[in-house]
C-alpha cells in the first residue's frame, strides 16, 4: 500500500564519481565508504530518513524543511576536505511512499534535478524550500531564476545556498593597496566565494551594479588586492564613440605577446574571442575585470556573452562594473549564461550610522546624508574638502580640493581631466611642466592616481567636475595639445577622434573620424564605423569630391546593417554624383548596393530592376569587378525568387569572372546563391557548397556572407524539417550577425528560429524570438514578413482572430511588394487558415487563388502543403499544388499515417489536424489543448473550447 504526503526531500550524489572510479576503483570505493560514515549520522541526527541509495547517490526524506537545509549545510562543511565531494538538491513537494519505504513523484524528481545543477560542494533548493524557511536558515540564497529541468513540465525557480568558504590558497604576490570599505562585508564575502570557485576551476561572472560613486570600483580593487592570482584589467571609456573591443586591448599585454599580435593583425571579433578563450582555458586562474560596461561597444558586450556561455569551464572570475543605466543591457547579454554562473551585487548607500562614524564631529551627519544620499564617493569628496561648511554640491567639493593645490599640480589635473582614459606623462608635459613634487601632491590629495606612465582621476565623477570647470577656450587648447601628442604615439583611432571632436576643428574631425571609421570597419564594428563617418559628413564642405564619394560609400556600407533608409539616402546621393562625373563603374556599384537595400525593404521589382541596370551600365566595358559583383547580385535575386535556372546562370557568370579577376569575395557570394537553390535537387550538394562558401568567407574575412550562408543553411534545413540542425545553423547565423553588429541579419535569423518553433509547437519561444526580431534597430522588411506571419498564426490559433487578421494584413503588404513565393505563400496560408477558423470557405478560396501562381512558378513543394490542407478542409478551390511529406499522405487520404509521421517529426499542431481528418477528434483536441489552440478546438468541435 502506498502513501502520499508532503515532505522535504534531499538528494545528493558524488561529483565526478565515474571519473574517480575509472582512475582508482579501490581507493574511490574506500573513500565512498568513509563519506557515508560521515553523512549518514548527520542525516539521521536532523530527523532525516534515508529512503534510497544507489551507488554514489542518497535520497533522504525530512519532516521539516529547516532540518533538511541544516543537514545539507553540515554535510558540506564536514566533508570540505574529503577526496569525494557531494552536490545536494532540496525540494518541498508531494511524494509517494511505497511499502518498502522508497519515495517517488515530482517532489523527488525535482530534488534530483536540482542536485544535478549544484556546484561541487554546493546546495541548490527550490523556491518552495526557500520560502518555507522565512529567514530561519544559517545561509543566504542567490536567485538562479526559473529553470527548465529535464523531464519536469513546468519551470522551477531555484536558489543556490551561499555557504561560507575558506579563502583560496594563493601564491605570494606583491602587495596591492586596497581601499578601506564600509558596510560591504556581504559583497566581499560573495566575491571571495566566486574567486574560490575560479581557483578550483569553476568560473563565474560577478556583475557589480549601481549609481556612479556607490563603490563598485572600490570592491573590485579590494578583491584584486587579495586575489593572489593574475588580474587582467580593462576599461570601457566615455569616448564619443567607444573603442571596438577596448577592454581587451587594455588586457592584451597581460594575455601574452601572441594575443597582442593577433589583436593588431586580425581584429575580427570571432578571432579575438577564440584566442581569449584559449588563453583563459589553458592558463592559470585569473581575475578578469571589465570596468564601466555601460560605455561598452557592441563587440565588448558580445565578448561578455561569449564568456558567459563558457565560464563554468574556465578557471576565471570575470567581474564587471556597470551603472544602473546599463543594467538591462547586461541582463540581456547574460541571459543564456550557464545556470548559477552569474552573481549580481548591488551595493547599497551607506547607512546613517556609517556616515556618522566616518564624519565624526566635523559636519552634522544628517546634513551629509541629505547632500550625498549615502553615496561613498560623494561622502569622501565632501569630507576631504577639509571645511566645516557643507558644500552645495559634490562638484563644489571636488573643485574646492583642486583649488587648494599648488598652481603646477592644479594645471596637471586640468590637463588630465580632458582624457576619459589615462593620459601619458609625456603628453601632459607637452601642455604643462611635470615634476615629481606636483605628481606627489596630486596623489597625496587623492585626486589623481598613477597608471603606469600615465595619470588618471581617482573617479570619473571628479574628472568630469574638473573638465566642466574649464573655459571653452582652455578646453579646446588642451584637447588640441593632447591630440597632437597622441598622434605621435600611434594611439587608438577612436581616442584620436574623440579629442579631435573636442577641439571643434572641422579639419581634424574629418581626418580622424574617417580613420576611426575605417579602423572600426576592419573590426567589423559597423555601428561604431557608421558613427564616425556620420561625424565626418557633418563637415563635408571640407572634403574634395573624391573623398566625399569615398566617405559616402563607406558610410552607406556601414550604416546599411543598422538603418536601411539612411543607407539608401547616402547611396542615392553618391549615385547622382557619379552620374554627373560620368563614372559608370561607380554608378554600377551604387546601383548594385541600392538593389540590395531595396530588397531589404521588401521592394522586389525595384531590386531586380536596379540589379539589371547595374549590369547594363558596365556590360559594354572590359571585364570589371563591378560587372562580377552585379552578376552575383542578379544571381542572389533569382535565388530569392525561386528561379533555380537563373540563379545558376548568373552565378556561373559571376564565378567565372571572379576567378578571372581574382575576386574571392564575389565567388563566395555566388556560391551562397547557388548552394542555397541546389537544395531542391541535391540537398547534400547544397550543404557541401554552402559549407565551402562559409570556409572561404571566414578565410578572407567577410562576416556578412558567413551570416547569410549559415542563415540560408538554417532555412533549408527547416524546410527539410530537420529542425534540430536548423536551429544549430540559425544560432550560428545569429551569433555572427550580433558579433559584427549586423542587426538586419540577426533579425532574419531570429525570424527563422521563430518559424521552426512554430512548427515544432514551442509557441511561447516562437513569440519571444518574434519580439526580439521586430524590436532591433534595423529590422529588414524581408525579416519582418516571416516574423509577423509567425505571430499572426499563433494569435489566430489561440483565439484572437481580429488581431491575427490585422497582423496578417500587414505581412501581406510586405509580401506582395517582395514578389517572392517564399514570403507570399506563407502569408496567404495564414490568411486562408484564418478564413477556415472563421468557417469562411470563400475566404480560403480567395487566398488559395492568390498564392497559386507563385506556387506554380516557384515549384517548391514545401510551401503548398498547408494551403492544400485548408482548401481540402473547406472544399473551396479546385487548383492543385505540389505538396511535400507528410502532407502528401494527407492528400492521399492516409491520415493516420500522416499523424504518425507528424508526431515523429515533432510537429504537434499538424499531428492534431491529421487526427482530426482521420476522425479522432478527441485525440486532436488533447494535443491542441496543450498548445492553447482554442480557436482550432472550437472550429473542429464547436462548444468544446
Amino acid at each position: 500500500m502506498t502513501q502520499r504526503r508532503l515532505a522535504a526531500i534531499l538528494a545528493a550524489d558524488v561529483s565526478g564519481f565515474s571519473a574517480a572510479m575509472a582512475a582508482d576503483e579501490d581507493g574511490t570505493l574506500a573513500s565512498l565508504h568513509d563519506l557515508r560514515r560521515t553523512i549518514d549520522p548527520i542525516l539521521e541526527g536532523h530527523g532525516g530518513r534515508i529512503a534510497s541509495t544507489a551507488g554514489d547517490s542518497v535520497v533522504a526524506e525530512f519532516p521539516s524543511v529547516a532540518e533538511a537545509v541544516d543537514a545539507a549545510v553540515e554535510i558540506q562543511g564536514e566533508t570540505e576536505g574529503s577526496p569525494l565531494r557531494l552536490r545536494i538538491g532540496i525540494n518541498l513537494g508531494d511524494i509517494i511512499v511505497t511499502d518498502d519505504g522508497d519515495v517517488f513523484g515530482d517532489g523527488v524528481n525535482i530534488a534530483a534535478r536540482l542536485e544535478a545543477i549544484a556546484d561541487t560542494g554546493g546546495i541548490v533548493v527550490s523556491s518552495a524550500v526557500r520560502n518555507s524557511l522565512r529567514g530561519r536558515s544559517p545561509v543566504g540564497f542567490e536567485d538562479l531564476g526559473e529553470l527548465r529541468l529535464k523531464h519536469i513540465d513546468e519551470p522551477v525557480q531555484a536558489f543556490r545556498a551561499v555557504l561560507e568558504r575558506s579563502a583560496p590558497a594563493a601564491a605570494p604576490r606583491p602587495a596591492v593597496d586596497g581601499p578601506v570599505l564600509v558596510e560591504r562585508d556581504d559583497e566581499l564575502r560573495r566575491l571571495r566565494e566566486a574567486l574560490a570557485g575560479a581557483v578550483a576551476g569553476a568560473g563565474s561572472i560577478v556583475v557589480i551594479g549601481g549609481e556612479a560613486g556607490i563603490g563598485k570600483s572600490s570592491l573590485v580593487r579590494a578583491i584584486a588586492a587579495e586575489a593572489g592570482i593574475d588580474v587582467l584589467w580593462g576599461w570601457c571609456d566615455d569616448l564619443v564613440i567607444p573603442r571596438a573591443l577596448g577592454p581587451f586591448h587594455d588586457m592584451a599585454p597581460d594575455l601574452g605577446p601572441a594575443f597582442a599580435s593577433l589583436l593588431a593583425a586580425d581584429p575580427r571579433p570571432e578571432t579575438i574571442l577564440r584566442a581569449l578563450h584559449e588563453s583563459l582555458a589553458g592558463g592559470p586562474p585569473r581575475l578578469v575585470v571589465i570596468e564601466d560596461l555601460h560605455w561598452a561597444d557592441d563587440a565588448t558586450i558580445d565578448a561578455l556573452k561569449f564568456l558567459g556561455r563558457r565560464i563554468r569551464h574556465l578557471a576565471a572570475l570575470v567581474v564587471v562594473t556597470v551603472r544602473d543605466v546599463g543594467a538591462a543591457r547586461v541582463r540581456t547579454t547574460l541571459a543564456d549564461a550557464a545556470p548559477g554562473s552569474v552573481v549580481r551585487l548591488q551595493p547599497a548607500p551607506l547607512s546613517a550610522a556609517a556616515i556618522a562614524a566616518l564624519a565624526g564631529d566635523t559636519v552634522p551627519a544628517e546634513r551629509l546624508r541629505r547632500l550625498t544620499g549615502g553615496n561613498p564617493f560623494f561622502l569622501s569628496e565632501v569630507l576631504e574638502a577639509g571645511t566645516d561648511v557643507v558644500p552645495s554640491s559634490v562638484q563644489d567639493a571636488v573643485l574646492a580640493r583642486v583649488d587648494a593645490l599648488s598652481g603646477p599640480a592644479r594645471r596637471i589635473a586640468e590637463v588630465v581631466s580632458v582624457g576619459p582614459v589615462p593620459v601619458d606623462l609625456a603628453i601632459i608635459g607637452d601642455v604643462t611642466p611635470v615634476d615629481d613634487a606636483a605628481l606627489d601632491e596630486l596623489e597625496s590629495a587623492r585626486i589623481l592616481v598613477g597608471v603606469g606612465n600615465a595619470m588618471a582621476f581617482r573617479h570619473e565623477l571628479a574628472r568630469r567636475a574638473v573638465e566642466a570647470s574649464l573655459s571653452a577656450r582652455d578646453r579646446r587648447s588642451i584637447n588640441l595639445a593632447v591630440l597632437s601628442g597622441l598622434e605621435t604615439l600611434d594611439a587608438d583611432p577612436a581616442r584620436l577622434a574623440h579629442h579631435a571632436l573636442e577641439t571643434g576643428d572641422p579639419s581634424l574631425i574629418v581626418r580622424h573620424s574617417r580613420a576611426a571609421g575605417a579602423a572600426a570597419s576592419r573590426s567589423h564594428a559597423y555601428g561604431q564605423a557608421a558613427g564616425h563617418y556620420r561625424r565626418a559628413l557633418e563637415h563635408e564642405d571640407l572634403m574634395d569630391r573624391a573623398i566625399l564619394l569615398e566617405v559616402l560609400s563607406d558610410f552607406a556600407r556601414s550604416v546599411g546593417f543598422q538603418d536601411v533608409p539612411e543607407a539608401i539616402a547616402a547611396t542615392e546621393r553618391r549615385l547622382a554624383m557619379n552620374r554627373e562625373d560620368g563614372d559608370v563603374l561607380g554608378e554600377s556599384d551604387d546601383l548594385r548596393w541600392l538593389s540590395r537595400l531595396a530588397w531589404m525593404e521588401g521592394r522586389g521589382s525595384d531590386a531586380r530592376a536596379l540589379a539589371a541596370e547595374a549590369i547594363d551600365t558596365v556590360s559594354h566595358l572590359p571585364p570589371s569587378k563591378q560587372l562580377a559583383r552585379a552578376y552575383a547580385r542578379r544571381s542572389q535575386l533569382a535565388m530569392l525568387s525561386g528561379d533555380a535556372e537563373g540563379t545558376e546562370e548568373w552565378g556561373r557568370k559571376a564565378i567565372e569572372l571572379a576567378d578571372e579577376l581574382d575576386l574571392p569575395g564575389v565567388r563566395v557570394q555566388a556560391m551562397v546563391n547557388v548552394g542555397t537553390v541546389v537544395t531542391r535537387t541535391d540537398p547534400d550538394e547544397s550543404v557541401r557548397i554552402l559549407q565551402a562558401a562559409i570556409r572561404l568567407a571566414d578565410e578572407i574575412g567577410i562576416p556578412q556572407e558567413i551570416a547569410r550562408a549559415t542563415g540560408n543553411l538554417g532555412w533549408n534545413r527547416a524546410l527539410a524539417r530537420r529542425y534540430a540542425e536548423a536551429i544549430d545553423a540559425l544560432d550560428d547565423a545569429e551569433r555572427v550577425a550580433v558579433e559584427h553588429e549586423m542587426e538586419g541579419y540577426a533579425s532574419y535569423a531570429l525570424a527563422a528560429k521563430a518559424w521552426v518553433c512554430l512548427e515544432t509547437g514551442s509557441w511561447d519561444e516562437a513569440l519571444t524570438n518574434v519580439e526580439t526580431s521586430l524590436t532591433g534597430r534595423a529590422v529588414a522588411a524581408v525579416a519582418e514578413i516571416p516574423a509577423l506571419t509567425v505571430r499572426g498564426t499563433i494569435v489566430a490559433r489561440r483565439g484572437d482572430l481580429e488581431r491575427a487578421a490585422e497582423i496578417a494584413g500587414q505581412a501581406w503588404e510586405g509580401a506582395e511588394r517582395s514578389e517572392e513565393a517564399q514570403r507570399i505563400v506563407p502569408v496567404a496560408n495564414l490568411l486562408a487558415e484564418i478564413a477556415w477558423l472563421r468557417g469562411d470557405p470563400s475566404g480560403v478560396a480567395t487566398w488559395a487563388r492568390a498564392a497559386h501562381p507563385y506556387l506554380a512558378r516557384d515549384g517548391n513543394s514545401r510551401y503548398g502543403g498547408d494551403l492544400a490542407r485548408w482548401v481540402r478542409l473547406s472544399e473551396s478551390f479546385d487548383g492543385t499544388a505540389l505538396v511535400s511529406p507528410p502532407h502528401d499522405l494527407e492528400a492521399a487520404g492516409r491520415y493516420v499515417e500522416a499523424a504518425a509521421a507528424w508526431a515523429e517529426l515533432g510537429c504537434p499542431y499538424d499531428e492534431a489536424l491529421a487526427w482530426y481528418e482521420a476522425g479522432d477528434v478527441g485525440r486532436a483536441i488533447e494535443i491542441l489543448e496543450g498548445l492553447g489552440a482554442v480557436a482550432t478546438i472550437e472550429r473542429i468541435s464547436p462548444g468544446t473550447a
